[in-house]
């Protein structure tokens, strides 16, 4: 049972992926970038815990999917920024809402009560690692 829970689970937020033509790498520089607004590659690649130069050709690839900008930084002419574009902007917004359209129907069999509880844990474990 919580096997093929687990399998549907995942079909469904690879299906949303497939959706929207994200790998699980551009993911989360996506949601960096639209969380900071405009990241240094530098730092981008830091976070991620990636290459600058596996960074680079990420953002090279979301650039030509018309999905980032890439601006001169104006205080050092030498670092490379990037940011949503308003296409990119427009795509993460609807994953966003995709993927809590996702996450309701997932948690609709659970109880408030029940996610209260889950809910509880979580921020006692956040409390903890932020500690």
């Amino acid at each position: 049972m919580q096997i093929s829970i687990l399998s549907k689970r995942s079909e469904s937020s690879r299906a949303l992926f497939n959706k929207y033509k994200f790998s699980n790498q551009q993911m989360p520089l996506l949601v960096l970038i639209y969380s900071e607004g405009n990241v240094l590659v530098k730092d981008a690649a830091e976070t991620l815990g990636i290459t600058s130069s596996a960074a680079t050709q990420m953002i090279n690839t979301l650039i030509k999917k018309g999905l980032l900008l890439r601006t001169v930084d104006t205080k050092d002419k030498r670092a490379v920024r990037i940011s949503l574009s308003a296409k990119g902007k427009k795509i993460i917004s609807d994953f966003h809402r995709d993927m809590l359209k996702n996450m309701q129907h997932s948690f609709k069999p659970i109880s408030d009560t029940e996610l209260n509880k889950v809910i509880s844990v979580f921020n006692k474990v956040l409390f903890y690692l932020k500690a």
